[in-house]
């Protein structure tokens, strides 16, 4: 599936006074990110992807709430909220 600017598929949902998040009206699919924390950046949930990418995750971010349960063997920083 592909999704275009003004695609009526697409929902913002304010979630902080500084962030957005992006999902399917249809299904309630998170598919993205976008806060003034980063500007001109948008994250793409990466399980929307089902091919390669061409560059991998660099960080997990909000690791300081992350749930108990998920154990990631990576090397990657782990930044707080």
């Amino acid at each position: 599936a592909r999704i275009e600017a003004g695609n009526e598929d697409l929902a913002w949902y304010a979630s902080t006074p500084e962030a957005e998040r992006g999902f399917c009206r249809h299904c309630g699919s998170s598919l993205f990110f976008r806060s003034s924390r980063w500007p001109g950046e948008l994250h793409i949930v990466r399980a929307s992807f089902d091919g390669e990418l061409d560059r991998e995750p660099s960080a997990h971010v909000f690791w300081d709430t992350h749930v108990s349960w998920i154990d990631l063997a990576d090397s990657l920083p782990r930044m707080p909220g």
